[in-house]
């Protein structure tokens, strides 16, 4: 265990290192400058562009961009990650402050998303071919197919301006910290970003199921006496679980990207909203920061993958 742990770290080490050279490359070629961006349009006049040069000069962006990344590098490895170029503060504080309500949906929509795909598709492949396998496709490709973002504008639209049930952005209400009031302000985003997930994983707990059911030890168990909830419940369930297991591991970066979608329409103070706002002014540490963590978490993702198959299966080894 020891050693294939150290081996994951060292690959990576690898890969983090290459997403930050791929993604340190391809921001310099979006469109758009950003200092010139920072620039108000009421000061573009004749002295703008020494402005411009000297503001440049200043950020280290006047350099090679190889040269750029080195000293970017030589300062991450240290724990820096650098200064925004739109507030000046660090990185690594800005992540830091926006990690937690974006951990906080993911995580419960994640929770949300199995509770509702877990029954459905057990549902869906123990009646394999009857209504409730039929209506269980049904509410299942409805997630995969419908777009969060209209989910989240439709919510809007039906539950905060015409029944005024619910609000309509925002983590709390300014001056209320109450709980009831944080988990009203939670229903919508995280109703919509677990339906979306669910979807997915309905659809392989169904097929994993029903590819179990198959199996000669349920002909056996079955032959025994045993009834179908106990089979499911006590040896199909478990044994359908590896494959369930990875596409979770896989759909959390999917989380992530769906999560920005909810938080730029709930107005959620996450690292979504962060993200787009740093796309949006070309604040280029803010967006590296960002592929940083979403590379970290798709390796811990794996990672903690590889770690549960051990404990759903004991014939699975790490070496």
């Amino acid at each position: 265990m020891a050693a294939y742990l150290v081996r994951r770290a060292l690959i990576s080490v690898v890969v983090l290192l290459l997403v930050s050279v791929g993604i340190f490359w391809l921001i310099r070629l979006a469109p758009g400058d950003p200092v010139e961006m920072m620039l108000p349009a009421v000061n573009r006049g004749p002295g703008a562009e020494a402005y411009i040069e000297a503001k440049r000069a200043e950020l280290g962006l006047d350099k090679p961009i190889f040269v750029q990344y080195f000293i970017w590098l030589s300062d991450a490895v240290r724990g820096n990650l650098g200064y925004s170029l739109d507030s000046s503060r660090s990185v690594r504080e800005l992540i830091g402050e926006r990690m937690g309500p974006t951990v906080y949906l993911m995580g419960l929509s994640l929770l949300l998303a199995l509770v509702i795909a877990v029954p459905l598709g057990l549902l869906a492949a123990v009646r394999k071919g009857r209504l409730a396998d039929y209506a269980a496709s049904v509410v299942s490709l409805g997630a995969v197919c419908t777009p969060p973002f209209f989910l989240g504008i439709l919510a809007i639209y039906v539950m905060s301006l015409k029944l005024g049930l619910l609000p309509s952005a925002g983590m709390s209400t300014p001056g209320d910290g109450s709980v009831g009031d944080s988990l009203l302000h939670l229903v919508m985003p995280l109703c919509i970003l677990g339906f979306a997930q669910s979807g997915v994983f309905t659809r392989y707990i169904r097929a994993s199921v029903i590819s179990e059911l198959h199996s000669d030890y349920v002909r056996t168990a079955e032959a025994k006496g045993v009834s179908t909830v106990g089979v499911v419940t006590r040896h199909v369930l478990r044994n359908a679980m590896i494959p369930v297991i990875t596409i979770v591991a896989l759909s959390l970066p999917g989380l992530l990207a769906g999560a920005v979608v909810i938080e730029t329409v709930f107005a959620w103070p996450g690292m979504g909203q962060m993200a787009i706002a740093a796309v949006v002014g070309r604040d280029y540490p803010v967006i590296i920061g960002f592929a940083l963590v979403v590379a970290v978490l798709v390796l811990l993702s794996n990672l903690i993958a590889d770690l549960l198959y051990t404990l759903v299966d004991p014939r699975v080894s790490l070496r």
